[in-house]
C-alpha cells in the first residue's frame, strides 16, 4: 500500500536471557500497534539474544538470532577488557560478526527502501553520550544514529582504558569494558548490511517488560 515501509529491526543485548524473550517480542509488537499503516513488514535480527522462535509472527519475513552479545565477544576476543581496545581485537570481532551474519542466511545487504530500527543498550548509550556532549538529545523520540557517528565514538573510546572510558559523560562505568566490542559489532553489521544509520527506538526489553506488567 502507498506510504508503507519495511523495517529491519536490530536488537543488541549484553547476553542471551531466555526469560526476556517474550518481553522483547512484546516490545516489537507494541511498535507495530502504535504505527498501524506505517509498517508493512518487520525483519528481525536479534544480535546477542536467542529470540528468533519467540517473536510474534505478525508480518515477520525472517527472524535470525545470533550469539553475538558484547559480553561474549569481549570475553573471547579482547585479551584485556580493562585496557585499550586494540586493532587486533576490533578486526577479530568484525571477522566473527561478518562470518556469523553471512552464515545465518539472513538477507543482507538491506534491500532498498527498508528502514533500519535499532534498540538496546549500545544505541541508548550512544544517544546518552551525544546528549551529554551537546547538552541536548539527538532530535526526536526515535533519532537516526548514523554509522559514521558510531565510528567516531569508537575512535574516541577505543584508545582509552576502561577507567578512562568510564569517565566519559553518558557512558556508564559498568559498560565501559564491553562498549567497544558492542560498537564493533554494530559497525560490522552495518558493513555487511550496507546500513548507513540506525533509527533508535525506545521499544526495547524494558518496554516489553512494562507492557507485560501492565498488560
Amino acid at each position: 500500500a502507498d506510504g508503507l515501509v519495511r523495517v529491519l529491526w536490530v536488537t543488541l543485548y549484553l547476553c542471551a536471557a531466555m526469560a526476556a524473550v517474550g518481553a522483547i517480542g512484546l516490545a516489537i509488537s507494541t511498535f507495530t500497534e502504535h504505527a498501524i499503516g506505517a509498517i508493512a513488514a518487520v525483519l528481525v535480527i536479534a544480535v546477542g539474544s536467542e529470540v528468533a522462535d519467540q517473536i510474534p509472527q505478525f508480518a515477520v519475513e525472517r527472524a535470525v538470532s545470533l550469539p553475538l552479545g558484547c559480553v561474549r565477544l569481549t570475553e573471547k576476543y579482547v585479551p584485556r577488557p580493562s585496557g585499550p581496545f586494540d586493532e587486533a581485537s576490533a578486526g577479530e570481532i568484525a571477522r566473527q560478526v561478518t562470518d556469523a551474519l553471512l552464515r545465518s542466511g539472513f538477507a543482507l545487504p538491506v534491500p532498498p527502501g527498508v528502514a533500519v530500527v535499532g534498540t538496546g543498550g549500545t544505541l541508548a548509550t550512544v544517544r546518552a553520550m551525544v546528549a551529554a556532549g551537546r547538552g541536548a538529545p539527538i532530535g526526536g523520540p526515535d533519532p537516526l544514529i548514523k554509522v559514521s557517528l558510531l565510528r567516531e565514538i569508537l575512535a574516541t573510546v577505543g584508545p582509552l582504558d576502561a577507567e578512562g572510558r568510564g569517565r566519559i559523560p553518558g557512558l556508564p562505568g559498568a559498560r565501559s569494558d564491553v562498549f567497544p566490542a558492542a560498537l564493533a559489532t554494530l559497525l560490522a553489521l552495518a558493513g555487511v548490511g550496507g546500513i548507513e544509520g540506525f533509527r533508535y527506538s525506545i521499544r526495547n526489553l524494558r518496554w516489553g517488560l512494562a507492557a507485560e506488567f501492565f498488560g
